[in-house]
């Protein structure tokens, strides 16, 4: 064989061992990575051909106890219940694609269950260098000779977080289970979490953390989860709640979040807006949310209404971290601009408002 004809072979031989090792990066087993932004680093480990979540590290604690279960699929078949879990998949392909600021790593995972072979399931991550929260999601792709199937719950997270992060409530108190944090006193360390569907579920007891979201998706049409956020925070247990906040505004209210003139209004009453406070908004877990900025009986009640509907919900004056007593001036402050008058209120009575669909409304307390 001539030097030509040599080199020809080795460089073909070299393309092959290359292309191998492109291969491999991808392959079932992935080792571990690291999806880190400013406020989490979360280590997901694809060993043993199992997605898990080995790590969970904020403000430089380790959250988890032990690995997580990083999803499962709670499936309705003619009336028998199956669940699927990592270990029913084998991971085929992992990918990073960058849109904007935000980056998505996506693990492809195709299952070996005998009932179910070449069902495929996407795991996503998302996230951004400098925020303090990140995103995950489970997509089902559509299945063929699946009619008689249903998706009833896809469980997103499922984790044991060590024991010295209580569960822990909106108003800033410490309890046996929360829908919302985990908090450790001794540290001021905390993590929140959020999933933004009207079918989402946030269920923290003990140690253990559940997000999911139900559904009576077919199968066949396939089912892709809402985004679930983990959060970190660190301070007193109210700058969890802050955080939080701050969160939903960025998640379901966008516009409002980065509006330059609700910046200004904010630092116009720079005082009000320093304390943020949990307002439990009658009817409970109904369609609309609030929250209460203000100190020493003066301060704002945000309403927001998420849905296509408008909505009527009662101003939760008789809250105790609102300080209120007696008669109370109502204004609506929602153009940002000046108070239009709604009328007094007594604090104990019912006092209506009414607000848009996919709308917000500013109510000012006391303020002119």
């Amino acid at each position: 064989m001539d030097s030509r004809r040599l080199s020809k072979c080795l460089t073909l031989i070299l393309c092959v061992i290359l292309s191998l090792l492109s291969t491999s990066s991808h392959a079932a087993n992935v080792g571990q990575l690291v999806i880190k932004n400013a406020g989490i680093a979360r280590t997901v480990s694809g060993a043993v051909d199992i997605i898990k979540t080995t790590k969970l590290t904020a403000n430089g604690v380790q959250f988890l106890d032990q690995p997580s279960v990083e999803f499962m699929i709670d499936l309705d078949v003619k009336g028998k219940s199956v669940r699927l879990v990592p270990s029913d998949f084998h991971i085929e392909t992992v990918e990073s694609v960058q849109t904007g600021r935000e980056t998505r790593t996506s693990f492809a995972l195709i299952s070996k269950h005998d009932a179910f072979p070449q069902l495929i399931v996407f795991v996503d991550y998302f996230y951004e260098p400098k925020l303090k929260y990140m995103h995950k999601s489970v997509a089902i792709k559509p299945c063929k000779n699946c009619e008689h199937v249903t998706i009833k719950q896809v469980i997103v997270e499922s984790m044991r977080i060590k024991r010295q992060f209580q569960p822990l409530l909106m108003d800033g108190s410490l309890a046996e289970e929360s829908n919302y944090a985990v908090y450790d006193p001794e540290s001021r360390k905390g993590l929140y979490f959020f999933i933004n569907s009207p079918k989402g579920l946030v269920a923290i007891g003990g140690s253990y953390l559940t997000v999911a979201e139900t559904t009576d998706a077919p199968l066949s049409k396939g089912f892709a989860s809402a985004r679930v956020t983990i959060g970190s925070a660190a301070g007193e247990s109210s700058d969890i709640f802050v955080a939080y906040r701050d969160l939903i505004l960025d998640v379901r209210w966008p516009d409002l979040a980065r509006s330059k003139s609700f910046a200004a209004f904010k630092k116009r009453f720079a005082k009000q807006f320093s304390h943020c406070s949990f307002v439990g908004m009658r009817p409970f877990g109904g369609p609309v949310d609030g929250a209460a900025y203000g100190i020493g009986g003066q301060g704002f009640v945000l309403l927001l209404n998420s849905t296509d509907e408008p909505r009527k919900t009662i101003l939760p004056l008789d809250r105790p971290e609102l300080r209120l007593a007696g008669e109370v001036k109502v204004t609506d402050w929602t153009d940002f601009e000046s108070a239009v008058h709604v009328g007094i209120a007594r604090v104990g009575e019912t006092f209506n408002v009414d607000i848009p669909p996919n709308s917000f409304r500013i109510i000012g307390v006391n303020i002119d």
